[in-house]
């Protein structure tokens, strides 16, 4: 009988020990499956975060008001063409690496391409308001961006200090309406001591016709002027300069030379330089 006792009395203590240890186990799943749980939850939250922020940019940004409406072509060509320039989502923003320079207005471009001298038609390519908020002239300013997974760059040259132009990615990149711009970096280059007139150059102009006059008593070598075109809301359009090379003149003598964008008072010129013999 006694030894039949210790048998049931051992068999409780088994039972119970098994018992304890269901519970233990349980308890220990239990403390590893919520966190796991809410880990899950989180991250979930985090993709529709995403696609929610995707929506804004790609469906839901308000377009900003058409920037060019209509653009008289006299000033590249005689052809008449319509420019529209379609809101897309960035932001005005001055870039953080480069100071003197700002970009806006970020934007979709259809219309004449000048930024390559085709003047070929194209539509929905990406642009940017670029300015140049320095107190220096600006030579050279090189912008990368990056629009819908690609390596967009917007090139820059003759920005005179505190103008602005409007810029076409360099290789025509089309985009989507609402497509989102993300800043990569710049290159710039700066120029002190530019001047745009002078009184030792008379510049006149008729049709596309450019005169220079050396009003000094002594030869002017190397003049030169850069020139940009002019759109209708006062900024420059296009971040190309339009370069024309008198040579060498000699004192009191007028050379002309053709230009063929250049239309007065659709176009500025931006620099005159020559050097002193």
């Amino acid at each position: 009988m006694d030894f039949i006792k210790k048998i049931k009395s051992l068999s409780k203590r088994k039972l119970l020990i098994c018992v304890l240890g269901l519970i233990a186990g349980f308890a220990v799943l239990l403390a590893i499956w919520i966190p796991m749980k809410k880990n899950l939850q989180t991250n979930d939250k985090e993709v529709n975060s995403e696609k929610t922020n995707g929506k804004e940019i790609g469906e839901e940004s308000e377009s900003s008001e058409n920037i060019i409406e209509k653009q008289d072509r006299e000033m590249i060509s005689d052809e008449d063409l319509q420019e529209i320039i379609q809101g897309a989502s960035g932001e005005e923003k001055a870039i953080l690496e480069e100071e003197n320079i700002a970009c806006s207005a970020f934007s979709r471009f259809s219309g004449q391409f000048v930024e390559d001298g085709s003047d070929e038609l194209v539509e929905n390519i990406a642009a940017i308001l670029v300015t140049n908020q320095s107190e220096q002239f600006l030579d050279l300013c090189t912008l990368q961006y990056e629009i819908e997974g690609k390596e967009a760059t917007f090139i820059v040259t003759g920005l005179p200090a505190g103008r602005s132009a409007w810029v076409m990615e360099k290789s025509g990149m089309t985009i989507s309406d609402g497509a989102n711009f993300d800043y990569q970096g710049c290159v710039t280059s700066f120029r002190d001591e530019v001047v745009a007139t002078t009184d030792k150059i008379t510049i006149s102009s008729e049709g596309n016709m450019l005169t220079a006059v050396n009003n000094t008593q002594e030869t002017l070598k190397g003049v030169f002027i850069y020139y940009k075109v002019l759109h209708t809301d006062g900024n420059f359009f296009g971040g190309i300069t339009y370069l024309i090379d008198f040579g060498d003149i000699e004192p009191g003598e007028a050379v002309e030379k053709v230009a063929g964008h250049y239309v007065e008072e659709k176009t500025e010129i931006v620099r005159i330089g020559w050097q002193d013999s």
